[in-house]
This record gives C-alpha cells, structure tokens and sequence, in this order.
C-alpha cells in the first residue's frame, strides 16, 4: 500500500528530528561541534573532548599583517580560547632625516625569549610591538660623503602594557651635546700589502661597550691598492667618563682580515678631538695554512675555516674572529692573523660525512684545542674533523609520518638538522657531536608534537627513545577590534609556547585560525 504523500512526508521529518537529536560520543564523526555530545569539540572529523595542555601555556597570535611586526600575547588559559587582539605600539616623530629602528627585548607573556624587530622610519612613525621591556635603538642614516659618519644612535628604553599606545617624545637625531671626533688612517703598504681592503670605525663608552658614535665602513677602491680615506670624522655622544674606546676592525667580507684594535682615548679637549694619525691593520699579520681532513686522512672542500682569539693575555689581540679562510688549493685555505693564541674551527659543508671540529693536530694520535701565531714565523696547521654521528629513534605508527627537528641546546653546539619520518616510525639523522634538543611534529594534526632534550649528549652513535604525549585538544576564537567594531580575526597564526623557568620556552604547536576567528590545535596533555 503506498502512503500518502502527506504522511510520507511526516515519516521523513521525524526521521531527521531522530537523527537532529543524536549526537556522537569521543570518536564519532562530525562535521560541526553540534554533531558531538555537550562538551565535546568536532576536530579532524571527530568528536574529541577539550583536554589540558601539560606545563604553562603562554599564547602568541601574529596577525596576518605585511609588515609582519603586529604580535599579541597573550597569559596562560584554560579551557575553550577567546582572545581579543589588542596589540600595543610606540609611536614618535623623528627630527631630521630617516633611521633605522631596531627594537629588541622580550614580550611580557614570554620571557625568556628574545625578540627582535626592525624598520626604517622617517618623520612621523608607527610600531607594533607586543606588550613587554624593548630598547628602541635609532640608528640615523649615514651621509653619503666618503670618511663622514652620521649621528650617534640614540636609544631609548620604554615598557608597554597591553593595549598601550606609548608616544615617545621626538627622536633629535642630533642631540644636545654631540661631539665631533676627528682622525687619519694610516696604511702601512709593508706591512698591509693587500691590493684592496676594508674596515670599520666606531666609538664606545669604555665602562659599559655602548656604541656612542654610528659604525663607519670604509673600503678601497676596486683593484687598487689597500688604501681608504684617510680623513674621518665621526660624532659621538659624551661617555660617562673622561675617555672614549675607538674601535677599528676589518671588515667580513675582505680578505686576508685585519685584527680588530681598541684604542682608549681621552674625551677631553677641543671640538673637534683631534687624534691625528692612527694606524689601520698596523700590526703585522702573519700567514697561516690550514689543511682540514677527516679522520682518514681525506681531504674536505668547501669548508668554512675560521679562527678566533681565547682570552687574551698582555699584548694579545683583544676578542678578534677572523672572517673565512680562502681555499687555496681542495683542503687548503689560507688566512692571515696578528700574533696571538687563537682557537682554529672548520664547518664542513651539508652533507660530508666529517662534522665541524677544531682539533690541531700536534701528534700522530694527539691534538690541541688552539695554536700559537708568533710574529715573523708564518704557520702551516692540520684540523682533524671527527666523523657524524647517527642519531636513531622510532616515533611509533603516527598516520601519515612526520618531522624530526633537532637543534643545538646550547651556543656552540652541533649544527641544527632534520628530516622526516615515515608512517612506520623510524628515522635518522647525522649530526655533529653535541647535545640537542629534539622535535618530532607528526603531519597528523590530532597527534601532538613531542619535545624533548636528548637523554645525554651525542658523543657516539646512538638511539633515543620517544614517546608521544597523551593529546591535549585545545579550541579558541580569535577577535579583532577597530572603533565600536569587534569581528573574527582568520588567516592569524596562533602558537603554543610551553614555558620553562630559567630558560627560553619551547614551541609546542601552531594553528592558522579559520574564516570565522576560530581555531584548534593538538598540544602535548598531562
């Protein structure tokens, strides 16, 4: 018997009133959050419930902005995320002239991480700057007159709360009481015999190491000889005491490098300060060979050779690191040093199998960590690199595979690498010796990224074991307001950063938030 069309039509409305009403459990699939259970959140086409991430959670949200200076932190929180983006900002008018700004500190919901944004601004200016300490460090454009530098950079210190909008008072790009220092360069063609060459000058307070002048870069003319004007004039700010230190040093792309020099000079006098003729490069240098191997014997192209002095004894060249050595011949480089006590390190390229090291080979079986550069005996010096080192692990049967990050844990480390891993699991990395820190991010957006310092330092070949963390899901509404309009913010990056009391936080997960403000992301749970 067919039923009528009307009562069909009351079967097929209480059918979807049915199913209107059922909603799935963890696990179901859904399309919307309606489609789950009270309390659960629809994430990956599943119904899942909202967890709570492991350690502090500071939040970072970047807007999408084409200056890309425009961040807003944000304090720890729990639960379903609303964030009203209210960014903070400093705002000034510079006197004369453009500079370039340079901000640097740490935002207030971060610490322990450093920041650092930069501009150029001219006349009346704006930056966006999360809330936190910054020092603003102007540094005023140069002229374009050869030995003439432009004012001192000019620094000011300022502290924003959220939602600040902190005017500065104008920037005088030339302050009251800027002074003028004049002096000649001098090259010593015997002993500087370089067909070209390069070098800064600039002026420090001796007791902090503040720049008081702008950095003045000086070079020959192309294809002749090492000689570069010889008149300077450079303004700097009055240091807190009766003397200033000029510094002079090479510059990093000229070779062979000069020794950096720092000069103690009274402050006091007439104005201009007349210092008259200052040697530039006028202690002599001495040739150094390098040849870099593997612990075969075997030859390394292409590496970067550099030297640096250790603490300096009397007479020692003061914190100098030379620019890259010049490869003479495969293996082979050359630089050229002041006498003095230096530490030798080569960086071998991407994908030899020798890692970066510095030992001078003294012996058949021995090796020094630095080597001597004596006046009048040019040297000729062996670095030995030691192999890679394979570092294994298994991430487990993560869908769809993932990345595997690893980098230095501390300055002067191993260098940073990476590379992926499969459904199965496993994967692999060479690195150089050291100790590392290590992240797994899997391509599955519901499995969390794991993040971990190795269990000891990579000395020999070794395995780490890795384990992902329970899933923390983890929903939120980004705002924006503008006048009386509050709407969705899309398109803004949002990040987790688990924080870590006396160190720098640890990045433990990232989201694009969608058309409608909102978004979720999978962070590592408790």
């Amino acid at each position: 018997m067919t039923l009528p069309a009307t009562v069909r039509w009351s079967w097929a409305t209480l059918l979807l009133l049915v199913l209107a009403g059922c909603r799935g459990g963890p696990g179901a699939d859904c399309l919307y959050a309606a489609d789950c259970d009270e309390g659960l959140a629809c994430f990956a086409g599943k119904c899942h419930e909202l967890g709570t991430p492991a350690g502090t959670i500071a939040w970072e949200v970047l807007p999408p902005s084409s200056s890309g200076l425009s961040p807003a932190s944000f304090p720890p929180a729990e639960g379903p995320l609303s964030f009203s983006i209210c960014s903070s900002s400093v705002s000034g008018t510079l006197g004369v002239g453009g500079a370039r700004l340079v901000a640097s500190g740490e935002a207030s919901s971060l610490p322990g991480l450093a920041s650092r944004f930069e501009r150029h601004v001219t006349g009346r200016f704006t930056m966006d700057l999360p809330a936190g300490a910054w020092t603003l460090t102007f540094h005023p454009d140069a002229p374009t007159a050869p030995g003439l530098a432009g004012p001192p950079p000019i620094a000011r210190k300022v502290q924003l709360a959220r939602c600040e909008h902190r005017e500065l008072s104008q920037i005088v790009v030339s302050p009251p009481g800027t002074r003028t220092a004049r002096l000649r360069l001098v090259v010593d063609p015997e002993r500087d015999p370089r067909p070209a060459c390069g070098a800064f000058v600039r002026i420090h307070d001796p007791a902090s190491g503040a720049p008081l002048s702008s950095r003045l870069e000086l070079r020959s003319s192309a294809g002749g000889a090492c000689t570069i004007p010889a008149e300077i004039s450079l303004a700097f700010a009055p240091p807190g005491g009766d003397e200033i230190e000029l510094r002079i040093g090479p510059l990093d792309a000229v070779r062979p490098t000069v020794p950096e020099q720092r000069l103690r000079l009274p402050a006091t006098g007439g104005d201009p300060l007349d210092f008259g003729s200052i040697g530039a490069g006028a202690t002599a240098l001495e040739q150094v060979l390098v040849s870099v191997t593997d612990g075969d014997g075997g030859s390394i192209a292409g590496a970067v050779v550099t030297a640096e002095t250790q603490a300096p004894a009397e007479g020692d060249v003061p914190r100098f690191r030379s620019g890259p050595g010049r490869e003479l011949l495969e293996g082979r480089y050359e630089l050229w040093l002041a006498p003095g006590r230096y530490a030798f390190r080569a960086v071998p390229p991407e994908g030899a199998a020798a890692a970066a090291g510095g030992c001078v080979r003294t012996g058949p079986q021995s090796c020094d960590a630095t080597f001597a550069v004596e006046a009048g005996q040019p040297a000729s010096i062996a670095l030995v690199l030691p192999s890679r080192l394979s570092l294994r692990g298994d991430a487990g049967a993560i869908p769809g595979g993932g990345l595997v990050e690893v980098r230095p844990a501390r300055a002067g480390g191993g260098r940073a690498a990476s590379g992926t891993f499969a459904e199965g699991g496993s994967w692999r990395l060479d690195l150089d010796p050291g100790d590392y820190d290590l992240t797994l991010r899997p391509f599955d957006p519901a499995t969390p990224w794991l993040v971990q310092p190795l269990s000891a330092p990579l000395e020999t070949d070794a395995r780490e074991d890795t384990k992902f963390p329970d899933p923390a899901l983890v929903i939120g509404t980004l705002w924006e307001s503008e006048a009386d309009e509050t709407r969705p913010l899309s398109g803004a990056l949002v990040r987790a950063w688990r924080l870590k009391a006396g160190s720098a936080p640890d990045l433990v997960g990232e989201a694009v938030s969608r058309e409608d403000g909102s978004f979720s992301l999978v962070l590592p749970g408790n």
